[in-house]
């Protein structure tokens, strides 16, 4: 810099003697070079308030700035001066301009001259180097060539200062003033993230929530919204799912929202909402439809649907053994290659863990590392761990070595602490630690999801659920009750808690008060008590008092009173009455005694009076009077029916009294339905109590009923069909005999079973060994049956489905859509002919293995 400077003074003292003031000129120039600074000034300043427009005056002012040792240096000034002298040389007439020119001053010197200062100037700012000295160089010196350079230094030492201050604000400005910097990119980043980072600092819902609300196209929105969408479904219920997708219908999170849904309603087995079913969601829910079967094809293991349609095709060397026997319902499939989903995709490698939990999450991994996944195909947890459980199927209790922690659905970690145990109770979150209980209630949980501030969580000894939505709580010695809210319902105190259906009974001193249930009970106390129905049997000495729990009233005092058949009995002298509800009750007097009837069903109950062998039947439900018998014994059989006995015979009456069947049976016992058994001098008979139709004891084993019109009996050492009049509808020479449809009975004979048709004698199958029943409905029955050594398989419906001729037949469907693994072996040739058939017997697939892969499809069964 101080080169330049004499440069530029030197060029000067050889230009300034060209006119008339080139006496005062070298006045000056002497007392410049003796460094006589001020007394140069004033003459320079004298000499221009005469010629403020003298070019020689004013260069010489330019040479006095610009003079390095000068204190009063100013490179603006002489820039200053230097722009009046270029605009002083421009006025300058023609024949002065050429004199100057002669004396070597002319544009070309002139411009040489600006080119110095401006590099002085710039060297002055990059001493400098801030901002503010770039700006005031760019724009005083706006035609310098280092303006360009000086813009890139401005932006760069502006760009540090920002980063020095690092908030928002200092990149806005930035970005704001120098657009065109090449740090824009990097400082609109720094901006945004910054931004991002001040506006959601406290790390509340909320303020995520407003940030994508005030700036919609911010980079870091989906950032914002992974948290919204976290917090907003980390209670986990399907509510919170459907808040989040009304509440931000275009989130970037949407689709794993729905995804996640789609496993809820899953495991709460509700059909999903058709709305939310996406395209990819509804191929998945058409994969999940149907049940698939592995199948062995070069090598390889594929899987087949119930149509025998590959829908993965032969890529596996291995699959779980349990698959080998069909029905594989799993979301995902579990093979030597990894977890895949049911649309083929990998969702993680093979590891010698691999577990379904449920909702769609899989603990995979093995005894030193575990992770989660799930069937969506969502890394969940990453980290290792030793255990994983879910929680009321809205949380995860994930083990580590230091303990157990609650983590979201989502992976994330929503309790910092550790515990030894969790559990979800009347939807409350208990966690034990050191034998202690803490408790959170979903408004708890919520405010953490939140980043609210939280209250000191209650802690107890012992947490248990009494009923809905209500804990018993304990701390040492004192119980209490708390609400799902963490809410007290009863304080804790010396105290046990007792939650029966009318209400909270509390036990204090080996006394119970019932102050909770009733005020009309407050300030008694009772030393024990016993409830049904809606009666309340209370004890205190010297008085047992009955409390009717519906009509919230005392009943009057009686001698003693006790409970049967759900009704309350209450005797006063020699009077004794029946409560059967709040408004409805009898009376009776004298020697009657009230006895409950015996009830075969356990579901319909009466009472009777007797009273000199004379017996009252009431029903219990209402006390109504039913009939009045002589017998020496009753018994209730259902509703309709009661059974009696004289003198050691019994029959059938019905609820008006009437005889249905005579008392002259030693034993009569439901056979089904309407039909009852009867046993008689060694022989069985029926009767249909419905129809009045009767068959005498003929059988020396208990009748079956076919049909309605037709029975099976046992007579002569021999079964046989006969009709209600007691004619044979088929000859008595089998062994035994079973229903199969309408006209169409299984007979045993010789030990071997025939399928026939006994109205038109016509045979459907015979010798048949054997059979095992896969499937005994009401409307279809499916059997296994072998003829020989091989097996075939038949239908009450359709009939063989088929024929006895396979060496192994496996139903590796379901019960109501069968497919049915057949395998013919050839022993000759070492091989097996693998047939797959659908429910109908319809073929589709076979596949021939030898003895070492059949082992690899067989199931072992």
């Amino acid at each position: 810099m101080r080169g330049s400077k004499i440069i530029v003074l030197s060029w000067l003292i050889g230009v300034l003697h060209f006119n008339s003031w080139a006496q005062s000129v070298r006045q000056i120039e002497s007392k410049i070079e003796k460094a006589n600074w001020s007394a140069s000034k004033q003459l320079l300043q004298k000499a221009l308030h005469r010629d403020s427009a003298n070019l020689q005056l004013n260069l010489l002012i330019t040479k006095w700035y610009v003079s390095a040792v000068n204190p009063g240096y100013q490179i603006d000034s002489a820039k200053h001066y230097l722009d009046k002298s270029k605009t002083y040389y421009q006025q300058l007439p023609i024949k002065l301009r050429e004199r100057a020119n002669r004396w070597g001053i002319d544009e070309n010197i002139l411009s040489r001259l600006e080119s110095s200062i401006d590099s002085l100037a710039f060297v002055n700012a990059k001493q400098i180097n801030s901002e503010v000295a770039y700006n005031h160089f760019i724009n005083q010196y706006p035609s310098a060539k280092e303006v360009g350079m000086a813009i890139e230094l401005r932006n760069e030492v502006a760009f540090l200062d920002a980063l020095k201050i690092n908030s928002y604000q200092s990149f806005q400005q930035y970005i704001q003033s120098y657009p065109q910097s090449h740090r824009i990119s990097e400082a609109t980043y720094r901006y945004e993230k910054l931004l991002f980072e001040a506006k959601t600092r406290d790390d509340k819902l909320n303020s995520y929530i407003s940030f994508i609300e005030a700036y919609p196209n911010s980079p870091f929105r989906k950032m914002a919204e992974a948290v919204i969408y976290e917090r907003s479904t980390a209670l986990g219920d399907t509510a919170s799912y459907f808040n989040f997708l009304q509440r931000f219908p275009t989130s970037a999170y949407r689709k794993k929202a729905i995804d996640r849904l789609y496993y809820l309603y899953q495991e709460i087995e509700k059909p999903f909402p058709q709305k939310l079913m996406t395209d990819s969601l509804a191929a998945v829910h058409k994969l999940n439809d149907d049940y698939w079967v592995p199948v062995l094809a070069k090598g390889k293991y594929a899987f087949i649907n119930s149509s025998g349609e590959e829908v993965i095709p032969p890529q596996f060397t291995d699959v779980e053994a349990t698959y080998k026997c069909g029905l594989v319902e799993s979301d995902m499939l579990s093979t030597s290659e990894g977890l895949f989903g049911r649309n083929g995709k990998k969702i993680f490698d093979f590891t010698p863990i691999r577990q379904a939990l449920g909702l769609g999450f899989w603990k995979v991994g093995d005894s030193t590392c575990l992770k989660l996944v799930h069937a969506s195909g969502e890394k969940v947890i990453s980290d290792c761990f030793n255990d994983i459980q879910l929680i009321g199927n809205r949380f995860l209790f994930v083990v580590k070595k230091l303990g157990g922690v609650i983590y979201t659905l989502h992976g994330k970690q929503l309790l910092s602490e550790t515990w030894d145990d969790a559990e979800w109770l009347e939807n409350v979150l208990v966690l034990t630690r050191l034998e202690k209980k803490t408790v959170y209630s979903l408004s708890a949980l919520e405010k953490i999801v939140k980043g609210e501030a939280l209250e000191q969580q209650q802690v107890f000894d012992e947490v248990r659920a009494v009923g809905k939505e209500r804990l018993l709580v304990r701390n040492g010695s004192l119980e209490g009750l708390i609400d799902s809210q963490q809410q007290f319902i009863v304080p804790l105190s010396r105290q046990t808690l007792l939650l029966e259906s009318f209400g909270l009974v509390r036990k204090i001193n080996n006394e119970f008060l019932l102050d909770a249930v009733d005020l009309q009970l407050a300030n008694q106390k009772f030393k024990n008590y016993s409830f049904n129905r809606q009666w309340l049997l209370l004890n205190s000495h010297p008085n047992q008092r009955i409390w009717d729990t519906r009509a919230k009233r005392f009943l009057p005092l009686h001698d003693s009173s006790w409970f049967a058949a759900g009704l309350l009995f209450a005797k006063r002298g020699d009077s004794s009455t029946v409560y059967f509800n709040s408004s409805n009750e009898l009376s009776f007097f004298g020697e009657n005694k009230i006895t409950i009837i015996p009830s075969r069903d356990s579901v319909h109950a009466f009472f009777v009076t007797d009273a000199k062998q004379k017996k009252t039947v009431y029903e219990v439900v209402n006390g109504k009077k039913l009939f009045l018998i002589e017998c020496d014994g009753i018994e209730s059989l259902n509703r309709d029916l009661f059974m009696i006995v004289r003198k050691s015979k019994k029959g059938i009456i019905n609820r008006a009294g009437k005889i249905i069947l005579l008392v002259e049976y030693e034993a009569v016992a439901l056979n089904q339905t309407h039909y009852w058994s009867t046993f008689k001098d060694k022989k069985f008979g029926l009767v249909d109590v419905q129809n009045g139709q009767v068959i005498k004891p003929v059988s020396t084993k208990g009748l079956s009923i076919l049909n309605k019109s037709t029975l099976i009996v046992f007579k002569d050492g021999f079964y046989g069909l006969m009709d209600w009049s007691g004619k044979s509808v088929t000859e008595f020479e089998y062994d035994e005999i079973l229903p199969w449809k309408e006209n169409t009975i299984w007979v045993k004979k010789n030990f071997s079973w025939t399928l026939f048709d006994y109205v038109t004698s016509k045979v459907i199958i015979d010798r048949i060994k054997r059979f095992d029943t896969w499937l005994d409905g009401e409307t279809e029955k499916l059997y296994r049956i072998q003829r020989e050594n091989f097996f075939g398989v038949i239908s009450s419906s359709k009939g063989v489905i088929i024929p006895p001729t396979f060496s192994m037949i496996l139903n590796v469907g379901s019960n109501e859509v069968p497919l049915y693994f057949t395998d013919k072996e050839v022993e000759e040739a070492g091989v097996h002919v693998v047939i797959y058939y659908n429910q109908n017997g319809k073929f589709l697939r076979k596949q021939v293995y030898e003895d070492e892969e059949f082992e690899q499809v067989a199931c072992e069964q």
